[in-house]
């Protein structure tokens, strides 16, 4: 495959379908990277594109950032008439407010806190104020990752839909003492003595 010359192809069918400069530039940009991390571009799929959007989100690209890379790259297959090899883009979860009646009240946290410093339970310490200052289910502790703390927010993927979440500098720093405390260099900060990430079932 010609790069340059595939390139040089999409970028005039953009232009014949009005899109502006700066979108045509972007998404020349995306697919130039797109083929640049593809192994073998003769023998591109649908699961190659799935596994690159995927990629992405590891690497920790918000789900919008995502989609919209994803967006030059499903149009170049649309182009070559290739609509097999589309992807769908991430379902982003909107933030949505929660039943009062399920919340844990400020008295309530404290209390569970104060029990964890009494027993000396580090870890369940820096799991309940995780779980308090970011608002994720203790079924996404598993997102909270050393790189996920180094960059200051984590993705969290459950059931297709795809959602950033942000982590506050004071945890981060919590948490990067925790790790080094526990050795822990890459992967979920919230492990079992076995190495597995912690669950409903530990807590």
């Amino acid at each position: 495959m010609d790069l340059q010359r595939e390139l040089k192809e999409y970028r005039t069918y953009l232009l014949e379908r009005e899109r502006s400069e700066g979108t045509v530039e972007k998404y020349l940009r995306d697919l130039e990277r797109f083929f640049r991390e593809t192994e073998d571009r003769d023998q591109l799929s649908h699961a190659f594109v799935v596994q690159w959007r995927d990629d992405l989100v590891a690497k920790g690209y918000a789900p919008v950032s995502v989609n919209a890379m994803l967006a030059a790259v499903n149009g170049y297959f649309i182009f070559r008439n290739r609509r097999d090899c589309c992807a769908r883009p991430l379902r982003v979860q909107r933030r949505a407010f929660c039943d009062a009646n399920r919340e844990l009240g400020r008295g309530e946290y404290l209390r569970l806190v104060q029990a964890a410093q009494t027993r000396k339970q580090k870890r369940l310490l820096l799991i309940l104020q995780t779980l308090a200052a970011t608002g994720i289910r203790v079924s996404e502790l598993r997102h909270i990752t050393v790189e996920a703390v180094d960059r200051g927010h984590a993705v969290v993927q459950c059931k297709g839909k795809c959602r950033e979440i942000f982590l506050p500098k004071k945890l981060c720093h919590k948490l990067k003492q925790w790790c080094r405390h526990s050795k822990i260099e890459a992967g979920s900060v919230f492990v079992t003595r076995s190495g597995n990430p912690v669950d409903r079932s530990n807590l």
